[in-house]
């Protein structure tokens, strides 16, 4: 029955059917019946904000995003939060993606990830000297690695425990902290200030002193300051719904 209506939906002529059908008709209807009735939940003005906050974050194909996951249209994307995170992977990825690049490959983390975790790991990362094995694809990464070497299929190496930014985003404290432990004993040179004490404690210590960080206190103010300047260019009948959910 639920398919039956979204039918009804995608093809009326009204505002919901014709936004709907920004992103094929076919692709809904093969959605999870519970994904899809998450998404009809929400207030269609929200997903015509993601859109226009997407397109204004330079993707070329907002839609072409959406048809891949149909939640990621719920999300308030102009909130300081989602924006610092956003700022977070531009700054701290090792291959600098853009605003477009995040969003088209790792909306999912952006958008669902709260920002003390996801923003307080890359900063971690970085300050324990890891942010180098930070890789988009860890099969690709390996597979590059070894290239480079030239090195044979199933032939021993050293290879280096890459981390991804999947690990990072969804990882519970404790994996992420067994990750990085052997991770950091596969490092050639341990960087100053390691000390003796292990990396579940140094993660621990960390992460209860993130709010005061100067970093983590300038990718929120970034995150405030993009939110605000893309609400501004937001087209003037999204532009009054987009100030009151932007200051959550």
């Amino acid at each position: 029955m639920l398919s039956v209506h979204c039918s009804q939906l995608l093809t009326s002529s009204g505002p919901l059917g014709l936004h709907m059908q920004e992103f094929g008709l076919e692709q809904q209807l093969q959605a999870a019946s519970t994904t899809i009735a998450s998404v009809l939940a929400v207030d269609s003005i929200v997903w015509q904000r993601t859109l226009a906050a997407w397109r204004l974050l330079g993707v070329a194909n907002p839609a072409a995003v959406a048809q891949n996951n149909l939640v990621l249209l719920s999300y308030h994307w102009l909130t300081p939060g989602l924006q610092a995170r956003l700022a977070a992977l531009q700054r701290l990825l090792p291959w600098r993606p853009t605003a477009a690049d995040i969003v088209q490959q790792f909306a999912k983390y952006v958008a669902s990830s709260a920002s003390d975790r996801l923003i307080g790991r890359l900063l971690f990362l970085q300050q324990a000297g890891l942010q180098p094995l930070l890789v988009a694809d860890k099969r690709a990464a390996r597979q590059q690695w070894r290239e480079q070497r030239r090195l044979r299929a199933g032939q021993p190496t050293d290879e280096p425990q890459f981390i991804s930014l999947r690990d990072t985003a969804i990882l519970s404290d404790a994996k992420i902290c067994s990750m990085l432990a052997l991770a950091e004993a596969t490092q050639l040179e341990q960087p100053a200030g390691r000390g003796s004490s292990s990396t579940a404690e140094r993660y621990r210590a960390f992460m209860a002193q993130l709010p005061q960080l100067p970093a983590y206190q300038r990718l929120l103010a970034a995150g405030e300051a993009s939110s605000r300047r893309l609400a501004a260019l937001l087209p003037p009948e999204l532009a009054g719904a987009a100030a009151t959910d932007s200051s959550s």
